[in-house]
C-alpha cells in the first residue's frame, strides 16, 4: 500500500470535498490548519507555509500540522505538484495523521439547515444548561446550550474514540459505547497520570439500559490527550472519548457534574425544530395520560402503560404489578404532578426515549417528591410503553 504524503492528502481532500468557506472559530488550532489547506487548494503556498510555520512554532506537538508543513517545504524546494514516498503501512504514523486530516476536513464540508437541531435532544429541562453530543463516526463532539428547552449549537471539537470503533459490548473490547450518559465526576490533572492530559470527566457507563442488554465494562471517560501530544488519530483510545487539552480546557466551562448529559451516537441526525416539537408533544401526551390513569386508581389502565418486559432496579413486570395493586388498594385518593421534564432519544434507536422529571406524589397516607427516570419504547402498534422506571 503506498504511503501518502501530506501534499497528496491535500489533493485528495480537494478532489473529494467542497471547501467550507465559513470556518468557525474554535478553541484549538483547527482553524489555522484548515485555512492553510484552503490556501493550498487555491495554490497559495506562501500563505499556507506562513500559517503552518506559526502553528508548528506555537504547538510543536501538533504532528499533523508538522507533517503538512514539512511536505509543503519539500514541495516548494522541488517545485513539484505531487510528492510522496513509496512505502508500506503506517510508517511513522502517517496513515493515522491522514485519517485525522480527513475527519477534520470532512466535518467542515458538512451542511445542514441553519435552524436544524439534533434529533436526540428532544427536550432539555431548565436545570440542565448544556448537553454534549458525540458523533462517533465523524470524530466530532458538539456542545449545545439549553435555551428554553431547545438546544442551540455553541461549539464543536475534534475527538478520538476507541481503537476498535464504537458500539461497546464487553469489557476490554476497546470500543466506545453508544448511548445516553451523564458526567459523574471531575478528575483534576494532578490526580491523574499524564496519559489523561489536563483532566477527565467519568461517564456512568454502563447505564440501566446497557446492563439490561448485558453489556459489560467500565471506565469510560471524556478526557484530554497525553501531555506530550496535541491530538490523536480518530480511533486511538481504549473506549474513552478524548480531545486536545486546549479544547478540554474550554469544554470544562460547559460541563456540570451530575447534570450534563453526554449522548454518544454513531451518526449525528439533524431535524427541524418543528419535528422536534412534534415528537416532544407526543411524549408529553403519553406522560399526561400515564398520570391521569395513575391518579384515577384504575390499576389496570395504569399498568397498561408498562411493557411486558418492564424492569425496575428491584422488580420485574410481574412483581411490579403485584406491588402496585397492593399499594393502590390502600388509597382513597392519589395526586401526582411533574415538572422539569427532560427527553433524550436513544442513539440508533428512534423507538426508545429516556424521560426524566421531578415528581410530586400525595395520597391519604403518603407525600413525597423525587427525581424519576423512565425509559419509554414505541411499540409496533405505535403505542409508547414504559420499559424501565427508577430514580434519576
Amino acid at each position: 500500500m503506498p504511503r501518502w504524503s501530506a501534499w497528496g492528502m491535500v489533493l485528495w481532500l480537494v478532489a473529494t470535498a467542497v471547501f467550507a468557506e465559513d470556518i468557525r472559530h474554535d478553541a484549538g488550532h483547527e482553524q489555522p490548519l484548515l485555512r492553510a489547506l484552503s490556501n493550498v487548494a487555491s495554490q497559495d503556498l506562501d500563505s499556507a507555509l506562513a500559517t503552518l510555520e506559526r502553528l508548528v512554532d506555537k504547538t510543536p506537538e501538533f504532528r499533523l500540522a508538522q507533517l503538512i508543513y514539512a511536505d509543503l517545504l519539500l514541495t516548494k524546494a522541488q517545485s513539484s505538484a505531487s510528492l510522496g514516498v513509496e512505502g508500506g503501512g503506517n510508517v511513522d504514523g502517517v496513515q493515522d495523521l491522514l485519517a485525522e486530516a480527513r475527519a477534520r476536513w470532512q466535518h467542515r464540508t458538512l451542511d445542514h439547515a441553519q435552524d436544524a437541531v439534533p434529533a436526540v435532544l428532544v427536550e432539555l429541562p431548565p436545570d440542565i444548561p448544556t448537553a454534549l453530543v458525540v458523533d462517533a463516526a465523524s470524530s466530532r463532539l458538539y456542545v449545545f446550550e439549553n435555551r428554553q428547552g431547545t438546544p442551540v449549537l455553541v461549539g464543536d471539537y475534534y475527538v478520538s474514540i476507541g481503537k476498535n470503533g464504537f458500539q461497546k459490548q464487553v469489557e476490554g473490547d476497546k470500543k466506545t459505547p453508544l448511548g445516553v450518559y451523564y458526567v459523574t465526576a471531575h478528575l483534576a490533572a494532578e490526580t491523574l497520570p499524564p496519559y489523561y492530559g489536563i483532566g477527565a470527566f467519568p461517564l456512568n457507563y454502563p447505564n440501566e439500559w446497557d446492563r439490561h442488554l448485558g453489556k459489560t465494562g467500565s471506565g469510560i471517560w471524556l478526557h484530554g490527550n497525553p501531555l506530550n501530544s496535541y491530538s490523536r488519530p480518530p480511533q486511538a483510545s481504549d473506549g474513552c472519548v478524548t480531545l486536545s487539552n486546549l479544547d478540554f480546557k474550554v469544554l470544562q466551562a460547559y460541563i456540570h457534574v451530575e447534570k450534563t448529559p453526554v449522548i454518544i451516537t454513531q451518526h449525528m441526525h439533524w431535524v427541524t425544530r418543528e419535528e422536534l416539537t412534534t415528537r416532544r408533544a407526543e411524549l408529553h401526551q403519553q406522560l399526561e395520560l400515564w398520570v391521569h390513569d395513575w391518579t384515577s386508581r384504575d390499576t389496570d389502565r395504569y399498568l397498561a402503560h408498562y411493557a411486558p418486559d418492564f424492569f425496575s432496579p428491584d422488580k420485574d413486570f410481574q412483581q411490579w404489578q403485584t406491588f402496585k395493586r397492593a399499594v393502590n388498594a390502600q388509597k382513597s385518593f392519589i395526586e401526582v404532578s411533574y415538572e422539569h421534564v427532560g427527553m433524550l432519544l436513544y442513539p440508533a434507536q428512534d423507538t426508545l426515549m429516556m424521560v426524566e422529571f421531578e415528581q410530586s406524589y400525595r395520597s391519604d397516607n403518603l407525600s413525597s417528591h423525587a427525581s424519576k427516570r423512565q425509559w419509554w419504547r414505541k411499540e409496533q402498534n405505535g403505542q409508547w410503553r414504559i420499559v424501565y422506571e427508577g430514580p434519576a
